[in-house]
């Protein structure tokens, strides 16, 4: 089965390789990596650049990298409104509303909805959810633990 996930990957904490662990029990994995200019969009800071995003998401797969392509994702959906042999994707609860409007597009291009594979959130010491931005500023490290 070849599934698409998306997402910038800044640092790879536990939520992160949660995600990209449950994508890899399938078959075929297409990655949509936020581009430099996308991610700046959408997170309104610097960044890590792709090239050194990538070679972290390169790094994490090591053996399995075989079965994963990665691509530069410029906007919310990247290919999948539009790839038709995409069979699933891989989302986390929050984005989950994302993958349903990528079906709602797909419908309406005649293509078949992909199977929205959920997974939940990966919380913190205290209870909040693990982020790059909690990583970044120190508040909790990738795997979720008090600095």
């Amino acid at each position: 089965m070849r599934v698409l996930l998306g997402g910038t990957f800044e640092v790879l904490h536990a939520g992160h390789k949660k995600l990209l662990n449950r994508a890899l029990r399938f078959s075929d994995v297409t990655i949509g990596l936020s581009t430099d200019s996308f991610a700046r969009k959408s997170k309104r800071r610097k960044v890590l650049s792709f090239t050194k995003r990538k070679a972290n998401l390169w790094r994490f797969f090591g053996k399995r990298a075989s079965r994963v392509k990665i691509f530069p994702l410029e906007d919310k959906f990247g290919i999948a409104p539009d790839d038709e042999l995409a069979e699933a994707i891989v989302v986390s609860e929050e984005t989950k509303p994302s993958a349903l409007k990528i079906n709602s597009l797909r419908k309406k291009k005649g293509i078949a909805p992909l199977k929205i594979i959920s997974v939940s959130v990966v919380l913190a010491y205290d209870g909040k959810k693990i982020s790059s931005e909690r990583v970044l500023s120190g508040e909790i490290d990738a795997q979720g633990r008090k600095l």
